[in-house]
């Protein structure tokens, strides 16, 4: 199944939008973070991570490119500990409270070409989509909802 008929059945109602939000085939989301800190930081930073917190896992997220920094805030991403059996509905709504989004504005969690579930714990999402450097990046994306 290809990611466009996955999208079709998921969300009927956006489906445009979405697809030009993935981007083109085979494209690579690119991540400010990865681009800034250089990976050797990075693992450095994941392991004392999780020496302070032995079973939680790191998460990155970063506003889409398309997100307007009003929305987004000053930071250019937020870094997260969890739970591996929190969900993603569980960031989703600690997101919503950081970013002080309204009731009209939709939040969508993207990790590489997909469009996470909210159902979804993070022990199944770290199998899938845990980085060479222990990161679990994550992209979000904001849309108006009702018009």
């Amino acid at each position: 199944m290809c990611i466009r008929d996955s999208i079709n059945a998921e969300y009927m109602g956006r489906t445009f939008y979405i697809i030009q939000m993935l981007g083109q085939k085979g494209a690579k989301a690119k991540y400010k973070f990865k681009e800034e800190v250089p990976e050797e930081e990075r693992r450095d930073d994941v392991t004392r991570v999780k020496k302070s917190n032995p079973g939680y896992l790191p998460v990155l997220c970063e506003p889409h490119n398309d997100v307007p920094r009003s929305i987004a805030g000053p930071y250019n991403y937020h870094k997260f500990v969890v739970e591996p059996r929190n969900t993603i509905e569980d960031l989703i709504r600690k997101l919503r409270r950081i970013l002080k989004l309204k009731p009209d504005m939709s939040l969508y969690l993207i990790c590489g070409k997909s469009i996470l579930k909210p159902a979804e714990t993070f022990k199944v999402l770290s199998q899938r989509f845990t980085d060479n450097d222990g990161y679990i990046y994550i992209t979000f994306r904001t849309d108006a909802s009702f018009g």
